[in-house]
């Protein structure tokens, strides 16, 4: 609790340390000091006393303190302890790493906030806060300013461990980033692709590939390449090895594109369609093609790709149906459109194209063989019109399978709210009168659907 003053004191706490021996304040201020870690540290920082390699122990040890009084029995961090831990972990950045740098200890500063930083990062527990995104942007804004004020000896330090955590980490966003966006100069930039380079390497040939992890090493090698100002030609060539994989094709592609060099995109996007077998891939490949074709005003080919992609890789897509559709007279489109439909796979769901092309005998053919009130609720209100007496007996055929067993009140309650629903239908209130007629004959003793029926 923070000392207050009272109108009774008549002194000040100044004046009482001012008037009492040098020696005995020392001498209690030692006590103090000798007795809380933290409070020595925050003492030798206000003295602007240099931070020794045992204070930089003492300050790690007061994180892991920190650390230690969030976990459980079995010695993890609790799941509900979590967020408080977070918080209590920016409170003392804030504290220390922050005042570390305003007194200019801009290594030290650096190594208390990457401890930090590491201990946090490999939890696997939720936060559904977000409080440790805020912590690592904290650090990585520390890491910002350290690097705008420090010497090459502290760059140095700062470079080599980026590397080491690459190392030994899996995939952190905020090192990627941070990694990538530093360290500009030449040297930096060429020592990083080499670095880059044997891990995508290594991940190339080991037994096991992750691809996640060669998409990851990979796509830093391209950026590093890009920095360094090498051509989209030269990146190709000195990935040449990595072909056969699609992001190292996507980035060729997408600057082909960029570039408007055509006809060579488009050699690269078929030979992909051959090479790669993910339904995202190739999507992704068809849809690149037909914006190429669109732009060239090639009619056909674009015409070619809509077909592929409506009937082979992304089977009734309905964004690309409708452009195909735009493409060709009403006559023309009716013989393409049946087409279509002998193509698709039999569970593909016919309905949204019933609909689209007002086919509405199929559409209600569609809806009563499902056999499903999902279906009926979506599309009565398009066919009880045209077709009222077979809407009418695709509620009335459901209700009498399904009310041959009992069920529970809410059951019953949806049943009469289907009835409900059918007597808004022209012929609907004769039909309505006779199932409930039937039912309170043949099911008397079900009590809760008896009451449910009142509401009618």
């Amino acid at each position: 609790m923070k000392y207050e003053y009272d109108i009774n004191d008549n002194e000040t706490l100044l004046e009482i340390i001012n008037k009492t021996d040098e020696t005995l304040v020392k001498q209690y201020l030692n006590n103090i000091l000798m007795n809380d870690q933290l409070q020595a540290l925050d003492f030798k920082l206000t003295t602007n006393k240099a931070i020794s390699s045992s204070d930089m122990k003492r300050y790690i040890f007061c994180v892991e303190e920190i650390f230690n009084q969030y976990k459980g029995k079995n010695n993890r961090i609790l799941s509900k302890n979590y967020s408080a831990l977070l918080l209590h972990l920016l409170s003392f950045l804030m504290n220390y790493g922050y005042a570390m740098f305003d007194k200019q200890y801009y290594k030290e500063a650096f190594i208390l906030s990457s401890y930090i930083f590491s201990k946090i990062n490999p939890s696997d527990i939720y936060d559904e806060k977000g409080t440790r995104d805020h912590l690592n942007s904290e650090c990585i804004s520390l890491w910002d300013k350290i690097l705008d004020k420090c010497d090459k000896q502290t760059i140095e330090h700062i470079y080599h461990w980026l590397k080491d955590y690459l190392d030994r980490s899996l995939r952190n966003y905020y090192i990627d980033i941070f990694f990538l966006n530093h360290f500009k100069d030449k040297n930096y930039l060429e020592d990083k692709l080499i670095y880059l380079s044997e891990h995508l390497y290594q991940e190339n040939y080991e037994r096991y590939k992750d691809e996640f992890r060669i998409q990851r090493w990979g796509n830093m090698c391209i950026i590093v390449l890009k920095q360094l100002g090498y051509s989209y030609e030269q990146i190709h060539e000195y990935l040449k090895d990595y072909w056969h994989y699609p992001f190292i094709r996507q980035q060729y592609i997408t600057y082909c594109i960029d570039h408007q060099l055509y006809d060579e995109a488009i050699l690269i996007l078929e030979e992909s369609l051959q090479l790669d077998t993910k339904k995202e891939d190739i999507i992704q490949y068809r849809q690149q093609l037909k914006d190429i074709y669109l732009n060239l005003d090639d009619n056909e080919a674009y015409k070619k790709q809509l077909w592929y992609s409506i009937t082979v890789d992304d089977p009734g897509n309905l964004d690309d149906y409708l452009k195909l559709k735009s493409l060709y007279t009403d006559n023309e489109w009716k013989d393409i459109r049946e087409d279509i439909f002998l193509i698709l796979p039999d569970d593909y769901p016919f309905d949204i194209l019933y609909k689209e092309e007002k086919l509405y005998d199929r559409l209600l053919e569609f809806v009563i063989n499902k056999h499903n009130f999902t279906y009926l609720y979506k599309y009565d209100d398009i066919l009880k019109d045209k077709y009222p007496k077979q809407i009418l007996q695709a509620y009335q055929t459901i209700l009498n399978e399904r009310v041959k067993n009992t069920a529970y009140r809410e059951t019953y309650r949806s049943w009469v709210t289907n009835l409900i629903r059918m007597r808004e239908i022209d012929g609907g209130e004769k039909i309505v009168d006779e199932i409930v007629q039937e039912w309170k004959i043949k099911y008397h003793n079900r009590k809760a659907l008896m009451e449910e029926l009142e509401r009618l």
